[in-house]
């Protein structure tokens, strides 16, 4: 019989664990960065202690569509380790990987006039997590240099955050506050309301 998969007889030989648990993570459909798949899949299969063959194996259930058809098409028995894999993979689908950012990047997000102070903040991380060599410090002057002027910037300056975990934390307490403001306005709202409704009453 002449072998015709794209891994190799030893890899497709080497039994899957019928303990093994289905992985968790999205599909790969070849739109997506091949990145961050590879990352999620890693993760998973490194919790699940995935041997170099069952790794191949697994990530092959990943694939979906364009990715599974890009696959398909492999020259039979090309891929004989999980590295071989990955360095094939990462480098057909190169195109769809995500620009990475540098720090100095992060200095030009600001904080727009509708923009809540939660949604800054979410703005930020999504930025932060495309920084290759993170960086503390210059992530805590980033975002404060990009925060509208107001009561949570003055409270950075004068006590300045440890970390962005501190300036998470900072955040939403800041938040519930004001949210707790407002609703205590919208109390007292109600009440001048129904006071006044009650004097034309009478």
């Amino acid at each position: 019989m002449v072998w015709t998969l794209p891994l190799s007889e030893q890899i497709h030989n080497d039994p899957i664990p019928s303990q093994f648990r289905e992985l968790m993570i999205d599909p790969f459909d070849g739109s997506q960065d091949p990145r961050a798949h590879l990352q999620a899949f890693q993760t998973h299969t490194y919790i699940s202690e995935a041997n170099d063959h069952l790794s191949c194996k697994l990530f092959l259930s990943t694939l979906r569509g364009v990715a599974m058809r890009w696959f398909s098409g492999l020259p039979p028995c090309s891929i004989t380790s999980f590295v071989g894999l990955v360095a094939t993979f990462e480098s057909q689908f190169a195109a769809n990987k995500m620009k990475s950012l540098e720090v100095v990047d992060l200095f030009d997000i600001k904080q727009s006039r509708t923009e809540t102070l939660k949604q800054y903040l979410a703005h930020f991380k999504a930025a932060m997590v495309q920084v290759d060599y993170p960086d503390q410090k210059f992530f805590i002057k980033a975002f404060q240099k990009g925060l509208q002027a107001g009561p949570f910037s003055d409270s950075l300056a004068l006590s300045l955050p440890a970390s962005m975990i501190d300036i998470r934390a900072r955040v939403e307490k800041h938040v519930e506050a004001e949210e707790d403001k407002e609703d205590q306005l919208q109390v007292e709202r109600a009440v001048l309301a129904f006071g006044k409704k009650n004097t034309h009453n009478f």
